[in-house]
Formats: structure tokens, sequence, C-alpha cells
């Protein structure tokens, strides 16, 4: 069986900063929407070509986001949640809203 280390316990705003700007959490994350996708690090690490430490800290980070929730044999994705835009996607969705505004 093969063990990964332990991570301590992330926090909220360390999660979100990562989801933001690691695209290997973002990944992980996308992992789930693969045909017959299984919500083990293992099996994640082995699809993607992550490390199984690069997982478990993105799937971590992920439960504490409230994107991935801990079922009995490893995780799931949460479905129906709201997606934080990155800065510049924020930006784009503000100068489109503003642009909408306008014409209206």
């Amino acid at each position: 069986m093969y063990r990964t280390r332990h991570f301590p316990r992330i926090s909220y705003a360390d999660a979100l900063e990562n989801y933001r700007t690691n695209t290997d959490w973002w990944i992980v994350f996308d992992s789930f929407e693969l045909p017959n996708a299984i919500g083990s690090a293992l099996w994640i690490a082995g699809r993607t070509g992550l490390s199984v430490d690069t997982v478990t800290e993105a799937l971590e980070g992920l439960v504490v986001l409230g994107l991935v929730k801990r079922i009995d044999k490893g995780f799931e994705a949460v479905k129906n949640v709201l997606h934080v835009p990155t800065a510049a996607a924020a930006a784009a969705l503000f100068l489109i809203a503003q642009a909408a505004a306008i014409q209206l």
C-alpha cells in the first residue's frame, strides 16, 4: 500500500490563493470530469502525471474550499459550486457588465 505524507491543514485563504494560481489544483479538480473518474490520489496521479503528494495536497485544499468532499472511498467533486474567478477573469466580467450597462 502506498502511503502519502501528511499535509498540515491548509487555511481557507491559502487554499483560495493556491486555487487561483496553481494550475495543478485545476487539473486535479477537472480530473473528476474524466470518464469513470475515481476520486483517489493514486488514480488522479496516474491519469494526470502529477505526483501523489501534489494531488493529495490539492485534494486537501479543495476540501477546505468546499469544491471536493471526502467520501468512504476517497473524494468526489461537490456539485453546483460557485467557482471563484481569477483576478483577470473578474476584471473581464466587470468590463462585460459595464459594457452591457452602457448599452441599456
